[in-house]
């Protein structure tokens, strides 16, 4: 009985253990967005996510954030179009694996669209006509899984912004959007410290902008 009674506390430490590893992995990883500034700094970042990933593979969260890095990066990144195009490519494939065992997940459906964004916006001429469509299905899917998820708002209505009117696109037809952004956002708790909150600010901004 005592030998049982000693593999059992052994056993619910080691969980304790893992449970505090993950979340302190997680926390040194998101620390050090605060203060990347480069593509490559995200880039690196992203590994450091993807590895997380690999230990905790149950686990939607790092592989989200993995993502996210690499479409940051794309968009950083301003002198070369096949390094923004590889890191949103690896974005896509990421958030597509991830949907297949998390399929109704809103954060990582809105992060499929944002990195079909990041391809957009290499060659907005060459591929608006095909990417525009998949950010807006994207988007629309992640709001049809949590309508109260602020951030599918924010990325639809900054993707309607900078498509030329000519294009369904503009002020008139972005501001809807992102004033449904802003209110879901105030509205909006993250459901832990390792959850999305990012987009409120850059919303309020893109707000002003289709206000003027």
């Amino acid at each position: 009985m005592k030998k049982i009674l000693t593999l059992t506390l052994l056993f619910l430490g080691s969980i304790t253990t893992q449970a505090a590893t993950y979340e302190e992995a997680m926390q040194n990883a998101l620390g050090k967005m605060k203060t990347a500034k480069t593509a490559a700094d995200f880039a690196a970042i992203s590994g450091q996510f993807e590895q997380i990933a690999r230990v905790k593979s149950e686990a939607w969260l790092p592989l989200y954030y993995a993502g996210y890095n690499l479409v940051i990066a794309s968009f950083t990144e301003k002198d070369k179009d096949d390094l923004r195009d590889s890191y949103a490519d690896k974005a896509i494939e990421m958030m597509e694996k991830a949907l297949k065992v998390h399929e109704k997940e809103s954060e990582l459906m809105t992060m499929l669209g944002y990195a079909y964004q990041a391809k957009l916006s290499v060659s907005p001429m060459t591929r608006g006509m095909v990417y525009s469509g998949k950010v807006t299905e994207t988007m629309q899917k992640a709001i049809k899984m949590n309508p109260a998820n602020p951030r599918p708002y924010h990325l639809l209505g900054q993707n309607i912004l900078f498509t030329p009117a000519m294009f369904g696109g503009g002020a008139d037809k972005a501001c809807p959007y992102l004033k449904q952004a802003a209110d879901k956002f105030a509205k909006f708790e993250a459901l832990s410290p390792l959850h999305p909150v990012w987009g409120n600010e850059r919303n309020m901004k893109l707000l002003e902008k289709c206000q003027e």
